[in-house]
């Protein structure tokens, strides 16, 4: 079985699809998202020329909220009252990308999986005249309160000023349930999915609480990057790499790399 340590409502989703697939697969959510949105988030929003988002669960937290989705009080370019439609944004990831045009932004056309790809992204876009872009830009930054990179810091470095305001909180999960732990200790758990360093890390961390890490030699780790499996401290039963931000998404990565294991 599979366990995909993102949080909720994404490992839920992966995990219906990869069953839909003839892959045996759970949501094991390593955070536990929660909304931290300031008064005047709408405001914000509104006098922005363009967002940018790097995870899905910004924009969850932000359309979620009923006072930004219908605000009023002041008017898009077009005319409309809602204070997403048309709005441009940068997203970091084909998925985060997706979201944000089902919420009924604009995003801007880019393949950066990451920070460092976006910031090099959004620099481009500023720098050159046949991009039709403003060139005094409000961006805007609606992040997590635990970012793994400073993407302000990043673009200031290519004299471009970013605002980032927080709009949600990650907690780290603090317990496995019952049932987690009788299928980790059975060895029914044999891979799992990380797409983040700090989510393997609190994974480590739960296991060894409960006397439970040993049984990862068992496990095969599949990641979103080298750096995530360089964060944990010994090796699982193998190690794989995938590209979360693959413009197709990455269930199909996820699907043939499992079906490729050993004992998948």
């Amino acid at each position: 079985m599979l366990a995909l340590l993102r949080p909720e409502p994404a490992g839920t989703e992966d995990a219906n699809a990869l069953s839909a697939a003839g892959i045996q697969a759970m949501s094991l959510p390593m955070l536990e998202i929660r909304p931290a949105l300031p008064d005047d988030i709408a405001t914000q929003i509104a006098q922005a020329s363009h967002l940018v988002f790097t995870s899905q669960a910004a924009i969850a937290a932000i359309t979620a909220r009923d006072d930004a989705r219908n605000d009023t009080s002041t008017k898009n370019r077009d005319g409309s009252d809602s204070l997403f439609a048309g709005k441009a944004c940068f997203c970091a990831g084909a998925a985060t990308a997706r979201a944000a045009k089902q919420a009924g932004l604009m995003p801007l056309e880019t393949s950066a999986g990451n920070a460092g790809e976006l910031a090099e992204e959004i620099s481009s876009a500023f720098s050159h005249p046949d991009k039709q872009i403003q060139a005094a830009p409000r961006l805007l930054w609606l992040s997590a309160e635990t970012v793994g990179r400073d993407l302000v810091a990043l673009l200031q470095a290519r004299n471009i000023r970013l605002d980032r305001q927080v709009v949600y909180a990650a907690d780290a999960v603090t317990s496995l349930s019952d049932e987690v732990r009788h299928l980790i200790a059975s060895n029914q758990i044999n891979a799992v999915l990380a797409l983040s360093s700090r989510t393997l890390k609190i994974f480590q961390q739960l296991l060894t609480r409960y006397g439970l890490w040993h049984h990862h030699r068992q496990m095969h780790l599949i990641a979103g990057s080298e750096q995530i499996i360089a964060s944990v401290t010994s090796d699982f039963a193998t190690m794989r790499v995938i590209n979360p931000a693959a413009s197709q998404g990455y269930l199909a990565q996820l699907t043939g790399i499992f079906n490729s294991l050993p004992d998948s």
